[in-house]
């Protein structure tokens, strides 16, 4: 049992290893891509374009639901409703309440790059900052073309979170306007007008009411769409990672299984101050030695890599199995002793090609996969010596001594009979 489990344990460091490497490179690629940037403003437009279409907004319903029959241009409302989506996205990234100080002052005349600096925004922080853009921004009276600013309401504490019971809207939200800009490419006075004619809903009021009811649901949505990207990319990443250093899963278990598991899983605290670092779940692995624990150093893919190197693994092209297989199959290589049949062949290169698929499938679970199952296999092998120790203590308690000097049953036998009463001596003569 003792060969398969140290065989199962180096093969889920060898995993946990490429699996932190995957992560390395898929955190690399989701910072220089601004994922979670990206995945805020996509919520963000999912939020103004739903607000519009719950209030049946006439441009948006004719760029959703477009008639087939008719023959008007839809690029002039098109191009509205994408407008005010930039608008309204460029307005709430690039409020000075979500930047620090020293991000609005490098990138204050840039709201596209600050909106690259916002990874989180909640809805009571959305409602917020509508507000002081709703009040900050010039409102138009139907009766006086004087432009008048908006009285700002005093400071309050900050509202609860969206879908709590409290009521995130404020006494005369419904009388504060939304800015032109978010449903108009001009904010003009004619444009001031048109909004408080043709979208009466374009209130605060209806905004906040809004965004507490269904932000939730646009949070959940963009979550679980930021979790299928990273997992498309993780597959991807998995997959180079599995060509390129040649990881066939079939291959490293018999190699693995051949060595008893050999010494790759003296590694392990090693893999886990990586995996601290790459922020894998943590989950308590068998306790480090004072002499092997050091300070926790940043993910180092170098270092995965060279582990990834290890002789024990036997992964990589260069003398792969598969590589002597064709070598011996086309007789080309000098090394080649005995030439393979097509059948032969055939059956180990399909093999290969099975375990190439299998760990693209086994890398795609991920670290923290890897990881926890690691911690599972030495918790067992702890449990199993335990067992296996106490085992041979009883075993060795019950069966008695043993050895030359060990008293031979005739003897005792004499002993009981010299140490008896004289009577039982008698009768027993």
């Amino acid at each position: 049992m003792f060969p398969l489990l140290e065989t199962a344990i180096a093969f889920a460091a060898a995993m946990l290893t490429a699996s932190l490497l995957v992560s390395a490179v898929v955190q690399a690629i989701q910072s220089a891509g601004s994922y979670r940037a990206d995945t805020v403003s996509g919520l963000l437009r999912s939020v103004i374009h739903g607000f519009r279409s719950f209030y049946n907004d006439p441009d948006l319903l004719a760029v959703d639901y477009v008639d087939p029959s008719s023959s008007d241009d839809l690029a002039p409302a098109r191009g509205r409703v994408f407008a005010g989506e930039r608008a309204f996205v460029a307005d709430i990234l690039a409020d000075p309440t979500l930047h620090a100080r020293g991000d609005s002052l490098s990138y204050g005349d840039d709201p596209a790059q600050q909106a690259l600096l916002v990874e989180y925004i909640s809805g009571a922080d959305l409602i917020a900052i509508a507000r002081n853009h709703a009040e900050s921004a010039p409102v138009m009276q139907a009766a006086d073309p004087v432009v008048r600013m908006a009285n700002v309401s005093s400071p309050l504490p900050p509202p609860a979170e969206s879908g709590s019971v409290t009521i995130l809207a404020r006494p005369g939200d419904e009388q504060l306007l939304l800015p032109t800009t978010w449903f108009y490419p001009k904010g003009t006075e004619d444009a001031v007008h048109k909004l408080q004619a043709d979208k009466p809903y374009a209130t605060l009021e209806k905004f906040a009411e809004y965004v507490q009811h269904w932000f939730p649901t646009f949070e959940a949505t963009a979550s679980q769409a930021f979790k299928n990207r990273i997992r498309r990319l993780t597959q991807v990443v998995a997959c180079s990672l599995v060509i390129l250093l040649n990881i066939d899963s079939v291959g490293l278990a018999v190699t693995l299984y051949r060595n008893s598991g050999g010494s790759y899983a003296e590694r392990v605290p090693e893999l886990q101050q990586q995996a601290a670092h790459l922020g894998v779940a943590k989950v308590d692995l068998e306790p480090v030695s004072t002499e092997s624990s050091a300070q926790a150093t940043p993910a180092d893919p170098a270092l995965l890599l060279s582990a990834l190197d290890d002789p024990t693994l036997g992964l990589g092209w260069q003398g792969s199995a598969i590589v002597d297989t064709w070598c011996s199959h086309t007789g080309k290589c000098p090394s080649s002793k005995v030439s393979l049949g097509r059948w032969q062949t055939a059956s180990a290169t399909i093999l290969w090609l099975f375990g190439l698929i299998l760990s693209c499938a086994l890398l795609s679970l991920g670290a923290p996969f890897w990881y926890n199952a690691l911690a599972g296999l030495l918790n067992l092998r702890s449990v199993v010596q335990t067992k296996n120790e106490q085992a041979d203590a009883i075993k060795a308690k019950y069966s008695g001594p043993s050895g030359p000097n060990a008293p031979r049953p005739a003897a005792a036998a004499v002993a009981v009979v010299q140490t008896a009463p004289p009577a039982i001596q008698q009768e027993s003569q």
